[in-house]
């Protein structure tokens, strides 16, 4: 089958299991999409400006963004093989309409589409604790650019040194409060990516890079007070080519800080005390990608299922996660609770000392119909504890009640982009999502907000008829204050 965009400027191709689309004007190829399902595509259409191409597969609908060469923003499961007339509307809304036999669908996809999508992807992006503060790592040139910049959008006065002022044009952020050039972490190549982490408080960022002094190059850690936006002291660790670091954790206050490191025979963490600017400990057997601290220190947890005391240096084995890789680490704020994300969308919750397995999630296991399941990218208590902000590492975002271990709602309406971070504000309903291309997605998944919208879009809720329709096992309820 061939689709046009509605202004003509694009043509799509389907045949079986591949989509492939051009630029009318110049033969330029935008894009190749390959489908999951043995059936392939049964229908596809162009957004009216050509910017995505919508396709279902039988199993899938699915939107891809042709700016990026095809990247795949969103996806739900269709309950039907023979969804098909897929077509866009041609209003300001981006809405998505299909009929499932004689039911038309309609998905407004104006929040997922919208988000400012970046071509230059960011290595590194993680938010802090409670949201305010966002670390970014960019590759540039033959190093990397590392900035520090504040979430929220009105316009601020930076104190430290190189600070700049301003919202940001291109991002949506607001302004930056820090940036430096950082060195790539030593390893098998000049591609390994400097590694940032937030202390449990967020009072303070440390960033591990390399550096070169007198000819030869040093792995340091420079720790940085997010409040003042200055840089409070740098470690320099030792040589960087003989040992890569592969996962790093501050503790509170950013007093202390924990490596891991490769090692001739395995992997060690090595404890730093940051103001004495000396290691402490080393403790053997704690590896993996990610880390993780309780709030007060006490507990050191890492991702090839370790965890240790800093203070007694006692290493701990236990499957955190039943067996399964390990992709994501998260403590609620008073630290009696840890979430333990993995490769197959699963979440784990410990009691925060680690000795007993207080509930289990489905997290994004089940968000993809075929194919690898969907990783945990990113975990995210809320400022109470009671919320558990789940990301995936295909855009998938979902907020559970940790009492009750049930989703609450829908899947948030993300841009797609893979999740790497989360955050919860520390007062209200907002989180922040961080991922390569997007850098910034704050959403309010706030009931009343949720009211007000629906209330918008049926003009002033439902007639009684409507209710008796749509909503036929709840009495009506006036809920937008309308008039029958």
């Amino acid at each position: 089958m061939l689709r046009f965009s509605a202004d003509g400027t694009r043509l799509a191709a389907v045949h079986d299991t591949t989509a492939q689309v051009w630029e009318v004007r110049d033969g330029r190829d935008l894009g190749e999409f390959t489908s999951g399902a043995d059936t392939g595509f049964t229908d596809a259409a162009l957004s009216p400006d050509g910017e995505f191409l919508a396709t279902a597969d039988g199993h899938e609908l699915a939107v891809w963004r042709l700016a990026t060469g095809g990247t795949r923003v969103f996806h739900r499961q269709l309950t039907a093989a023979d969804t098909d007339g897929l077509t866009w509307d041609r209003g300001d809304r981006r809405l998505l309409r299909y009929l499932d036999g004689a039911t038309v669908h309609t998905l407004d996809l104006t929040d997922r589409l919208t988000p400012r999508w970046q071509t230059t992807e960011s290595d590194t992006s993680v938010l802090g604790p409670d949201g305010s503060a966002l670390a970014t790592i960019t590759r540039s040139g033959s190093a990397y650019r590392f900035e520090l910049r504040s979430t929220r959008t009105r316009t601020g006065t930076g104190t430290g040194t190189g600070v700049t002022a301003g919202v940001s044009s291109d991002t949506g952020m607001g302004p930056v409060l820090a940036r430096a050039s950082l060195g790539p972490l030593p390893g098998m190549s000049d591609a390994d990516t400097p590694l940032a982490a937030f202390s449990p408080d967020g009072r303070a960022l440390a960033v591990a890079d390399t550096t070169s002094a007198h000819g030869s190059r040093r792995l340091r850690v420079t720790v940085w007070d997010v409040r003042t936006h200055k840089v409070r002291r740098v470690l320099d660790i030792s040589r960087a080519a003989d040992r890569p670091v592969s996962a790093l954790a501050l503790g509170p206050g950013g007093r202390t800080l924990a490596a891991v490191r490769a090692t001739a025979d395995g992997y060690a963490t090595e404890l730093w005390d940051t103001r004495a600017h000396r290691r402490t400990a080393t403790l053997r057997g704690l590896s993996g990608g990610t880390a993780a601290v309780r709030p007060d220190g006490g507990l050191l947890v890492a991702s090839d299922d370790q965890y240790a005391d800093p203070r007694s240096g006692k290493v701990t084995g236990r499957a955190l996660a039943d067996g399964r890789e390990v992709t994501a680490l998260a403590f609620n704020r008073d630290g009696s609770r840890l979430a333990v994300g993995d490769a197959t969308g699963h979440v784990t919750l410990w009691d925060g000392d680690l000795r007993h397995r207080t509930g289990a999630l489905t997290g994004t296991s089940g968000t993809v119909s075929q194919g690898p399941p969907e990783a945990v990218g990113a975990l995210a208590f809320s400022a109470d504890g009671g919320t558990l902000a789940v990301g995936g590492a295909d855009g998938t975002l979902r907020l559970w009640d940790t009492a009750g271990q049930q989703l609450l709602g829908g899947d948030l309406p993300t841009s797609g982009d893979a999740i790497r971070s989360l955050a919860f504000a520390q007062t209200g309903g907002t989180v922040y999502a961080a991922g390569p291309h997007v850098p910034l997605q704050p959403l309010s998944p706030d009931p009343d907000q949720a009211v007000r919208t629906i209330c918008a879009r049926t003009r002033g809720g439902l007639t009684e008829a409507q209710w008796r329709t749509y909503v036929p096992d709840a009495p009506h309820e006036n809920l937008c204050g309308q008039n029958d």
